[in-house]
């Protein structure tokens, strides 16, 4: 009787043991985004007007560029962006020379969707052709950001700065 008692119990114990060493993987309060342009460095092109002797200076630059970026969730929570904003600043004065805010229907048009699943990624490409800027060779700094709430409903900004010199 008590050595049946025991193969009974054995069992149990062997998964109550087992159960208590499984390791449960920490749940993320907040999402964590990273933000990343490529190419490294990102090619920008800036064309500016002849300046004519005895005219008036023109008035514009025109500035292209092309990036890939890329937004990616590493701690397990999930989201969606709701705008991707482009500020152009002068580094010398830190004075903000434009700014362009691109809504989640501009995002959902590039990527196919805003939503950031869990450990994922999206990529867009924020085209950017003969924007006009102040004339004359610039010192500028691009400051690419984006708005995400995740499944929490925190909100998170992250940036990544791209220079113009």
């Amino acid at each position: 009787m008590m050595g049946s008692m025991r193969r009974a119990i054995l069992p149990v114990v062997l998964a109550l043991g087992l159960a208590a060493c499984e390791e449960k993987s920490p749940v993320a309060s907040s999402a964590v985004v990273n933000l990343n342009v490529t190419p490294t460095p990102v090619p920008v092109r800036l064309g500016c007007p002849q300046h004519v002797a005895g005219q008036p200076q023109p008035p514009n630059c025109f500035l292209s560029l092309d990036p890939t970026i890329t937004v990616a969730e590493t701690a397990g929570v999930g989201g969606r962006l709701e705008v991707l904003e482009i500020v152009v600043r002068d580094i010398a004065s830190g004075q903000e020379q434009t700014r362009l805010t691109l809504d989640r229907a501009w995002i959902v048009g590039q990527a196919g969707t805003d939503r950031v699943e869990p450990f994922g990624s999206i990529a867009f490409r924020p085209v950017v052709t003969n924007y006009p800027i102040p004339y004359g060779r610039p010192n500028l700094a691009i400051q690419m950001s984006v708005r995400f709430v995740d499944d929490r409903g925190n909100v998170l900004s992250p940036s990544v700065r791209i220079d113009v010199v």
